[in-house]
């Protein structure tokens, strides 16, 4: 081994020493720095501390400083003050791989550790410290691939560096798998004459990739990444206590939950119960018996026993629970860090058994699928990943289901994971496991297993609507049509049957509804960013909104009551506010729809208007209110009334163009029919007096 002096103990040095630094390659010495104060971080390395005057004095090979902040000027003293050669003084970046200078960060680093095997050269793959043990596979396989081209000797080091799966002095990799190169021991290589060190940012250069994707393409990585003969033999006597018997198998891997606090942008964690009922849903659409969990959480392992019971199989291992990171969780076991190597080894390779698989996004997943290519059935469900913004479908209750899925509507599809689909019930042409990461159903049965399913038909053919219908309809099963989605029409039936009360379109524009707005409203989108907000109300026949351009706005209180009424907005605003009341055959045009221009001008000069109505105002049949018109609380629009002016409170308007008939009026909403109501006092309906404003 080479003696080394470290220099350098303040910033970065502990996490250094804790993560990166190879310590089979290297004596350390002594440590020292220029700035004593730092002393107390000398036992991190093994080393004692001693002045730096001193510690030049002592017999080394080389100088690490390990210090990026002040580098530049602890070389300059080393080489300018004590006459310190060049090449006796590394670096930390070398060392770890970590660099900071982008310049230099596909370099690979040689060293000379001794004078063994001076006609070969070893390429250092090695781990950090509490990566997951696949993780480290991952890593062996491209670097793996970037030895064979550049004719090294690859060897996994698990031994010089510190991990959480090492149980002895020992090189850990070689506790569950072959050596990369057979007859090659690390030790071996700590005391050879050319020993190379790669960057961490070769994995960005494109020459890497290129050789990686070859090597994991030709399945030359499985002769080289291979169990030794313990965990084979370990392997196989858990394959046949577990799966003996119970013909075809289902994996199903799921990560931990880690959902109590879920990082931006990272993959969205199904809750367990919905884990277990997707598992439960596939086993019977795929004709499965048993599935085979993969997971290292303590809750979704329980969720599953109490679901499936005897039809769960599992190995036994310490599962955990609410843990991001659960593989650097100490436990009091004995060898804790070699077992979770085991267990990890287990998951895999017992999943790689089973004759399908089902899961969603993972580190885990994608190992599983690098071993296993050909399965009976494979569906990755895309879970879609944690946002600011929630998904309320996702979390309402119910399950959303693409009706007729095929081919044709994978476009759509993406659209529909938008607003929390979680399955796609096929068509007769589609073959395939999953749709745009949405699991693919076939049979009418697997839908009754579903919670509350709620299914949206993506179909434009008259026959298949009404075939779908009818199947539906035997299911018990709410519907809607895919339009809703694609061509900008939105109704408040399908929002409140997704439990989406509010819904932002690709445009920008949103609705926001109240679970007692009416069902028989329907929105259409020409524009982009128009707002459209709906309080309580009921509608005896159909409220159609037409947002013809954009950033324009529809605002409707609480407690109004609409027969048949379509309101068309541009640019603008129309606002209703509560307690008012609607006949039949009205319109709200708050823009022209065509400009009109000054004919000298060339200005044009019909610009769009807001419309705003009051509280507790009856508009009668056939009214059309123009853009500019204002009706004060209280007031009443007299039958085909038509007006772009505005009026004050408590009055009736009638005409074409309207104009004021009566003031100082109120109204109440009783029907003639119950009573003659000669006084308000008589009245049951008291709203007016809110309003009252003479």
């Amino acid at each position: 081994m080479q003696k080394l002096l470290i220099f350098g103990l303040g910033e970065d040095f502990s996490s250094f020493f804790s993560v990166r630094f190879p310590f089979g390659y290297f004596n350390i010495v002594s440590c020292t720095d220029f700035d004593s104060r730092f002393r107390s971080e000398a036992k991190l390395a093994g080393g004692s501390f001693c002045t730096a005057e001193n510690a030049l004095k002592l017999e080394y090979d080389k100088i690490l400083i390990c210090d990026r902040k002040n580098y530049n000027n602890i070389y300059k003293r080393l080489v300018n003050e004590y006459g310190i050669a060049e090449n006796k003084i590394l670096t930390a970046d070398e060392i770890s791989g970590f660099m900071i200078d982008k310049n230099a960060k596909y370099k690979s680093f040689s060293y000379s550790f001794g004078k063994k095997n001076p006609d070969k050269t070893f390429f250092v793959i090695r781990p950090l410290y509490s990566m997951p043990l696949f993780s480290m596979v991952k890593r062996c396989i491209g670097l793996c691939a970037w030895a064979e081209k550049n004719n090294y000797i690859p060897v996994a080091d698990m031994y010089g560096y510190k991990n959480i799966y090492k149980k002895d002095d020992e090189n850990a990799w070689e506790n569950y798998f072959r050596p990369l190169s057979e007859n090659i021991s690390m030790k071996e290589v700590c005391e050879s004459k050319n020993v190379i060190f790669h960057s961490d940012y070769l994995f960005e250069n494109p020459d890497f990739r290129a050789a990686e994707q070859d090597f994991m393409k030709s399945g030359r990585w499985k002769d080289i990444i291979r169990l030794n003969t313990d965990m084979q033999i370990m392997t196989d006597d858990a394959a046949k206590r577990l799966f003996s018997g119970k013909g075809k198998v289902l994996a199903m891997v799921c990560r931990g939950t880690n959902a109590m606090k879920p990082e931006e942008n990272a993959v969205v964690v199904p809750e367990p119960e919905k884990l277990a009922g997707l598992a439960k849903v596939m086993m019977n659409e795929w004709d499965y018996e048993y599935v085979y969990l993969v997971t290292e959480d303590e809750t979704i392992w329980s969720v599953f026993s109490n679901i499936l019971k005897d039809k769960v199989l599992f190995t036994e291992r310490m599962r955990y629970s609410g843990m991001t990171r659960p593989e650097i969780i100490e436990s009091d076991r004995e060898y804790d860090g070699y077992l979770k190597g085991v267990e990890s080894i287990l998951d895999v390779m017992l999943a790689i058994r089973c004759d399908s698989l089902l899961c969603y996004s993972s580190d885990t997943e994608r190992i599983v699928r690098m071993y296993k290519k050909n399965w009976n059935h494979c569906a990755v469900i895309d879970t879609g990943k944690y946002s600011d913004e929630e998904k309320t479908a996702v979390k309402s209750g119910i399950t959303p289901i693409l009706w007729g899925g095929n081919n044709d509507v994978k476009s759509k599809a993406e659209i529909m994971k938008e607003y929390g689909i979680e399955y796609v019930y096929a068509d007769e042409s589609y073959s395939g496991d999953t749709l745009c990461g949405l699991p693919v159903l076939r049979k009418a049965e697997s839908v009754r297993m579903l919670k509350n399913p709620s299914a949206i038909i993506c179909s434009d053919e008259a026959d298949k609507i009404a075939e779908a219908s009818e199947t539906l309809d035997s299911l018990g099963v709410r519907r809607d049509l895919l339009s809703f989605y694609t061509e900008g029409k939105v109704s408040t039936g399908m929002l409140k049957s997704l439990k989406m009360l509010r819904y932002t379109d690709l445009k920008g524009n949103q609705v926001s509804i109240v679970p007692h707005t009416s069902d028989k409203i329907e929105i259409v989108f020409a524009g982009y960013d128009n707002i459209i907000d709906i309080g309580s109300c009921s509608v005896m026949t159909a409220l159609k909104i037409n947002a013809n351009g954009s950033n324009g706005s529809v605002h409707i209180g609480n407690n109004n009551s609409f027969v048949n009424i379509r309101i068309d907005i541009a640019d603008g605003d129309v606002t209703i506010s509560n307690s008012c009341m609607f006949s039949f055959g009205i319109t709200l045009f708050q823009s022209d729809m065509h400009p009109i221009f000054d004919a000298l001008t060339r200005k044009r000069i019909n610009k769009a208007k807001n419309i705003f109505i009051g509280n507790h105002v009856w508009v009668g049949k056939g009214v059309n209110l123009l853009g500019g018109a204002s009706i004060g609380s209280g007031s009443i629009c007299g039958a085909n009334a038509v007006t772009s002016s505005a009026f004050p409170s408590n009055v009736i308007i009638a005409g074409s163009p309207a104009s004021v008939v009566r003031r100082n009026v109120m109204w109440a909403k009783d029907v003639l029919r119950d009573g003659s109501f000669d006084d308000f006092s008589e009245c049951r309906d008291q709203e007016a007096l809110k309003y009252l404003d003479i």
